[in-house]
């Protein structure tokens, strides 16, 4: 019989910490391409590598396998290059190492020479990273400036840290696998930055009155709390006693937070201003998401393990109800004295009335239903499993019609003056843009993870 030795205790535990501060140390840069205006000529050139560094000496490789860039397929959007980790520090210099150059001219591509392999340029301003931070590159390309003399390829680039605006309409996007929060223009549907959002940021809140956005660390068992005119992290609300805390909701006011604890089924009240939890209950198994019914009064939390979507007392957090729902509950919408509830396993809506404390009945929709959302008297549901939207008519149980967006449908967003719904593909690593008018979509922004929860900034 092979025996293993044991490990003195002590020894696995400095490992650990060892393991866990080298793992702290580093830093996540996504970086995105993008051209500098409309190009006239179709240009294609091969990167074979992508290196950043703090002195001009000392390089730090960023991909693993070459990258194909194309003008005509750029266009007005964003290209994604990836997301990589690097140490921590300042970064002013970014080189590329070049492949094959060509040139598409009358359907026939040109090969093209380089003027060199390697090209350097100024990060301005440079980037400065701390342990944990998730920061955002831009490449800005000038498609037409990298021709010389009709045959030779130097690349015209720009490359610019993030500088997050502070006005307009704005995106915020968790990805808790790469523990980052994303922020996208909705004007341009373009990512202009993002944040390091401690281990495993989940769901999230904005308070624009209080120029606040509240964000759930799921990992870390906290809220980060973020002050919206500067996009920066300025306090940290613990979350004691919970084992994954995973959604928030706000009361109309703003000062007073709901979580939902969906491992140890606990939902708590915090004072937002405090920092304190006020009070926690035990409700069900698999405790999801919380919505709070202005109208009503009153704070829907469904259970998914429960079958169950619980009305509590958001002032004691007392249970005055439960609905009975199909099977696993998650997303929730109120609308003109409805619940809607999203049932996952069995792949319905149960539409509960508010007025006569009865459910309507359940409708059959698509396959996975995960979140809802409304905009402008339509229902729009989320169908994680075959990449739809379904469309409902409120107050009855009718599907109007189905919208085939694609990848795997999960949290939705809508930004009303932009109009556009927002759905994250959580497989699919990006948010996709429906245009409400048209109820299609129209565009799609890579993210560097999988996005979990948004809201936008208006």
């Amino acid at each position: 019989m092979l025996r293993i030795p044991r490990v003195p205790f002590s020894v696995l535990l400095a490992v650990c910490l060892f393991s866990s501060l080298a793992f702290a140390r580093e830093a996540r840069i996504s970086v995105y391409l993008s051209l500098k205006e409309p190009a006239l000529s179709r240009l294609w050139f091969q990167i074979e590598d992508v290196s950043v560094s703090q002195n001009g000496q000392d390089w730090e490789n960023l991909i693993e396998r070459p990258l194909e860039v194309d003008s005509s397929r750029v266009g007005r959007g964003q290209m994604f290059l990836g997301i990589f980790q690097v140490p921590r520090g300042t970064y002013t210099r970014l080189k590329l190492t070049l492949g094959k150059a060509a040139l598409k001219k009358e359907g026939k591509l040109v090969l093209l020479s380089l003027a060199q392999r390697e090209v350097e340029f100024r990060i301005s301003p440079p980037l400065n990273l701390r342990e944990g931070d998730s920061t955002c590159l831009f490449i800005q390309w000038d498609v037409e400036g990298s021709v010389r003399a009709g045959f030779s390829f130097e690349p015209s680039i720009r490359v610019r840290a993030q500088a997050i605006p502070l006005r307009g309409e704005l995106l915020y996007v968790t990805c808790d696998d790469i523990d980052t929060l994303y922020v996208i223009r909705a004007d341009r549907n373009w990512v202009v930055g993002s944040l390091g959002m401690g281990d495993a940021p989940k769901g999230l809140r904005i308070d624009r009155e209080h120029n606040r956005l509240y964000v759930v660390d799921s990992g870390s068992r906290d809220i980060k709390v973020v002050e919206l005119s500067t996009n920066r992290v300025v306090d940290t609300i613990m979350l004691p006693f919970v084992l994954e805390p995973t959604f928030i909701e706000l009361s109309p006011g703003g000062d007073k937070g709901y979580v939902t604890d969906r491992r140890a089924n606990y939902l708590l009240k915090v004072d937002l201003a405090s920092g304190s939890v006020e009070s926690q209950t035990e409700l069900g198994h698999g405790l999801y998401f919380p919505l709070y019914v202005a109208d009503q009064g009153v704070l829907a939390v469904s259970s998914s393990l429960s079958q169950a979507v619980y009305l509590v007392d958001p002032v004691d957090l007392r249970v005055r109800g439960e609905i009975r729902t199909g099977d696993g509950p998650e997303g929730l919408l109120a609308y003109q004295g409805y619940l809607y509830i999203a049932n996952r396993g069995s792949n319905t809506v149960t539409v509960y009335s508010f007025s006569n404390g009865n459910v309507l009945g359940q409708l059959n929709v698509g396959l996975q239903p995960r979140r809802l959302a409304e905009n402008n008297g339509k229902i729009y549901l989320g169908n994680y499993g075959d990449g739809s939207l379904s469309l409902l008519l409120p107050g009855r149980l009718v599907v109007m019609r189905r919208i085939a967006v694609g990848g795997s449908p999960f949290a939705l967003a809508v930004c009303e003056r932009r109009r556009w719904l927002y759905v994250l593909d959580r497989k699919g690593k990006k948010v996709r843009v429906v245009g409400l008018t048209s109820e299609r979509p129209v565009a799609a922004i890579p993210l560097g993870g999988s996005p979990f929860s948004a809201q936008v900034l208006e």
